[in-house]
């Protein structure tokens, strides 16, 4: 687990971050860097909702299932990525925010998870 402590510190790191947190597929909070305002039950358990939302949709359309989702607002990114069988990570950043950033971190992590 230390490994997936100084990856998310990698992660929340990088400039445009906001916020990153790895959360369990059913809800759970694993290991959060998120501000203080927000709540990390609240924000694992909508990200669980909206990918398994996706993964229903999905399925229903037999098509693969979503490797990252992402949410645009006026002002801000939230990405949630599928680490494997049972994780995600959620990632906020700056509108404007390029995903190749983080995308070798996320490799990271999802080999963690594996």
């Amino acid at each position: 687990m230390s490994e997936v402590k100084a990856l998310m510190d990698e992660l929340s790191s990088v400039e445009g971050v906001l916020g990153a947190g790895v959360i369990s597929k059913d809800g759970k909070a694993v290991e959060m860097r998120m501000p203080e305002m927000l709540s990390h039950e609240t924000i694992s358990i909508m990200a669980a909702t909206v990918y398994g939302a996706a993964c229903t949709l999905h399925s229903e359309a037999k098509k693969n299932m979503p490797r990252r989702i992402t949410i645009k607002t006026e002002d801000c990114l939230t990405h949630i990525y599928d680490l494997g069988r049972r994780t995600l990570v959620t990632v906020i950043t700056c509108e404007g925010f390029d995903t190749d950033l983080v995308d070798p971190i996320v490799s990271n992590l999802c080999q963690e998870f594996a």
